[in-house]
């Protein structure tokens, strides 16, 4: 039996089947309306219109196409959030002349993004020019200018005065302007730091290895990323030497001074290569100590060539006796001297040799 429906209701019946049709005549109008934009955005956009408003007077609507284009290309959109700065290298002056001195950009927003942003935000002239100007005038190298500022970006944040403060405290412990030459031109740790944090690392340093100051500052010039080594590092390095392996404090002075780079090897692979040099090889504590490349060699190669040597009977590291090798030659030269001089055989030999281990 069919309801009967009252005017009213008959009505409501109607425009709820219509809604739907309604809605999808609606939609292409909503698509064209503007959307609400962020606050950021239209302040962005409110910006770039007041930078670029003496542009648009230059307009010419007769004018050739070509003759607009310079202005039009100012006022593209934003970049996104995700970016890198090859995309901004064609409008900003401060990372062009970074290129030319040999910077690379790549390194610094490969390492440090916040930096890599900081450096759109500078001055060439204003707030890079002082700090290179500081650097040079304290001895670093113009061909090293490019390789510092990409491991040290963040240094033109630094304030000169604080930095002037930081070489005059390498000064005050005894470092000669050529020393700290010498270390600018190693690493850039060696005014990173804060004083105070330098005086802690050098003070630990020195009291762990019983370091008299001239092997201390020796150390730090040769190889001034120790100071940025964690004092835990420090401990272990010394811990292994002493205890684990024998070495006395003047064996271990004699290598840190010639490899200080040793303290920057992590404890298993030091103690590998110990192991292999002192017990495999059967070198003395004496021996490592004047000759130290041997635990920051090629491991690879020492143990090939002490194996090929001692398949010859010829690992003779003994310089009294007769068939002398001498212990760098398993990590230095190549394999062509080292097979003509102390293996007396062919290359071709020593590489089949190699194929077989």
């Amino acid at each position: 039996m069919a309801l009967s429906l009252s005017p009213q209701q008959r009505k409501l019946v109607m425009a709820a089947r219509c809604l739907p049709l309604i809605h999808d005549l609606l939609r292409p109008l909503v698509a064209l309306c503007p959307r609400k934009t962020s606050i950021r955005y239209q302040s962005h956009q409110t910006q770039l219109v007041e930078e670029n408003r003496g542009n648009y007077s230059k307009l010419d609507p007769f004018a050739p196409a070509n003759s607009n284009q310079e202005y039009l290309a100012d006022l593209s959109v934003p970049l996104k959030r995700s970016f890198n700065l090859a995309a901004y290298v064609n409008r900003s002056r401060t990372l062009q002349e970074l290129l030319k001195i040999g910077v690379s950009l790549y390194d610094i927003e490969h390492h440090d993004s916040q930096a890599a942003k900081n450096l759109i935000l500078l001055d060439f002239e204003r707030d890079c020019v002082p700090h290179i100007k500081f650097l040079v005038d304290n001895g670093l190298k113009s061909s090293a200018l490019g390789r510092f500022i990409s491991e040290f970006p963040n240094i033109f944040n630094e304030h000169l005065d604080d930095l002037q403060i930081r070489i005059n405290y390498l000064e005050s412990k005894g470092f000669t302007k050529s020393m700290i030459a010498r270390a600018l031109n190693n690493s850039h740790h060696i005014i990173a730091h804060r004083t105070k944090t330098l005086d802690f690392k050098l003070g630990e340093l020195q009291i762990e290895f019983s370091l008299t100051a001239k092997v201390l500052r020796e150390m730090v010039v040769k190889h001034p990323d120790i100071v940025a080594i964690p004092c835990t590092q420090y401990k272990l390095i010394n811990f292994t030497l002493t205890e684990e392996f024998g070495f006395d404090t003047s064996e271990i002075h004699m290598i840190l001074r010639a490899q200080p780079q040793i303290i920057d090897i992590v404890r298993p692979i030091l103690i590998d290569r110990l192991d292999l040099i002192h017990n495999s090889i059967g070198l003395s504590h004496e021996t490592i100590a004047k000759f130290p490349e041997l635990i920051t060699g090629p491991i690879m190669n020492i143990r090939h060539r002490a194996k090929y040597l001692r398949k010859l009977k010829r690992n003779q590291f003994n310089p009294n006796l007769p068939l002398y090798v001498p212990p760098p030659a398993l990590c230095r030269g190549s394999d062509e001297e080292f097979c003509s001089k102390y293996c007396k055989t062919s290359l071709e030999d020593y590489k089949l040799f190699l194929r077989s281990c």
